[in-house]
């Protein structure tokens, strides 16, 4: 098995382009396991597998499937599916048998491996598909852990213009509110949070396209060409993964996401006007600090 994985930053466009490949008869990306990630960006999957203690123990094993299903850790994955969502829910760990996923697992190992390539072929296998992978399984400085795991797998890097994306974090966070633990909205430091989680995300990503950019597992899908050309940019992802082009591909449902409107599980397509519409919500300052310190990726990738 080639697994897929969706790698990037934050905002890229990746539940549209997970939905895209789902619809594909043999293709099945679970959402978010934030499996590896930097320690001062969120407690990842390897930290809770850490605090479990040494997994050859059954009690050890049996305490990080707690930990699993107990819709505590972070990523969509884990969390129970919203009752707005019953009707089109997204897949979580709660679609699969414990006793199964504990079969996997001492058929794969009781590493992180193979408790992660347990979770992605026990769900696609779950929704009759034959490949398995993940949207954002690990932080995009992560990236080379998949590839040591599975060097066969196939990259697809999502990239979209860093002030584009700084615009959606904003937005959301004004859209959906971002509270403190008391209660109380967060500081106005909030959209600085942003500004450098965002330069440091995007600098790997730079860094990533460099040094994959002729790797043959890799694929780099810019937000605004897949917007512009849907169908040319799903058939070269297609060839890239060696399947064939499917027309389901190009309708992916509408979710509350950066690249369109909301809506519910009939809303299907693309909003082209997304590659343009945050030009009228980014404040002159962060664009000015975002092209000063993201200079040079944004050159790397053509962003004018």
């Amino acid at each position: 098995m080639k697994p897929i994985f969706i790698v990037g930053c934050a905002r890229t466009g990746s539940k549209l382009h997970a939905d895209i490949l789902n619809g594909h008869s043999q293709l099945n990306l679970v959402d978010e396991l934030h499996y590896l990630a930097p320690w001062w960006l969120r407690r990842d999957f390897a930290r809770a597998a850490a605090s479990a203690g040494a997994l050859k123990h059954d009690n050890n094993l049996s305490e990080l499937l707690d930990q699993m299903y107990s819709g505590r850790l972070a990523g969509t994955f884990w969390q129970p599916p919203p009752a707005e969502q019953r009707d089109n829910p997204p897949q979580t760990i709660y679609d699969l048998d414990r006793q199964q996923l504990v079969a996997e697992i001492n058929q794969n190992g009781r590493d992180l491996r193979g408790i992660f390539l347990s979770l992605i072929s026990l769900q696609a296998t779950s929704r009759g598909k034959s490949v398995a992978g993940a949207k954002f399984p690990v932080d995009i400085s992560q990236v080379s852990r998949l590839l040591q795991w599975f060097p066969d797998a196939r990259v697809i890097h999502l990239v979209r213009d860093p002030r584009a994306i700084y615009a959606s974090m904003v937005s959301m966070d004004a859209r959906y509110g971002v509270y403190a633990r008391d209660g109380a909205r967060i500081s106005r430091r909030r959209p600085l949070q942003r500004l450098l989680y965002l330069i440091s995300r995007f600098r790997h990503t730079g860094r990533l396209h460099r040094a994959m950019a002729e790797d043959p597992r890799y694929f780099h899908s810019s937000f605004e060409r897949l917007l512009e050309q849907p169908e040319q940019q799903i058939r070269a992802m297609a060839a890239f993964l060696g399947v064939g082009f499917e027309a389901a591909m190009l309708g992916p449902r509408i979710r509350s996401s950066s690249f369109g409107q909301t809506g519910g599980s009939e809303a299907t397509g693309f909003d082209r006007a997304v590659n343009e519409r945050w030009r009228e919500h980014l404040p002159k300052r962060e664009r000015q600090l975002t092209e000063i310190a993201l200079r040079r990726e944004l050159k790397q990738f053509g962003y004018p």
